[in-house]
């Protein structure tokens, strides 16, 4: 932390979007009032990494157990812009071949809407949704968690603290 740290990261913002008219700004741009980061190219080094990893945990810890696993994919693949995309198709494949555990699909049950614009998290509202797939998934039954809702308006999320640009507000 410096003085006016938000303040040098608000100019820097303004001049490499404005003024040299890039399209982000240490990887993060707005797009229809959202703040997205590019994550492009997939790294299937790292994928193979990390499924080494945890292939090594199962050896370890977790055999003959019922195993799931699911992907959730950033925001961005929910934006028309192909060069923002990782090949989520790729991935999948990558990861499936270096798991023998169930794949549990909630990418074809998310959208755009269900992430924060500020943030990359997917909105807490929806997180029953999701968790509903999954315990279905495994074969069990759901049943709502959430008893109470409150609400916070004005939330900014940590792509806003990054991209140093106004943007539209979430509600938490």
């Amino acid at each position: 932390q410096f003085i006016a740290r938000d303040f040098f990261r608000t100019i820097k913002s303004v001049w490499s979007i404005n003024v040299f008219k890039q399209k982000d700004n240490n990887d993060l741009f707005i797009k229809d009032e959202a703040i997205y980061k590019m994550e492009y190219p997939l790294s299937e080094k790292n994928i193979e990494k990390s499924a080494e990893k945890i292939n090594s945990v199962y050896e370890k810890y977790l055999q003959n157990m019922n195993v799931y696993y699911a992907i959730i994919p950033d925001k961005n693949y929910f934006v028309d812009d192909n060069y923002l995309k990782l090949d989520y198709n790729d991935m999948i494949s990558t990861i499936r071949n270096s798991f023998n555990f169930k794949y549990i699909d909630i990418i074809k049950d998310l959208e755009l809407s269900d992430y924060y614009y500020t943030d990359p998290h997917i909105k807490q509202e929806c997180f029953n949704d999701v968790l509903k797939i999954l315990v279905n998934g495994m074969d069990n039954n759901y049943f709502d968690v959430v008893s109470k809702i409150n609400r916070l308006n004005n939330f900014y999320g940590s792509y806003y603290g990054q991209l140093g640009l106004s943007s539209k507000s979430d509600e938490m």
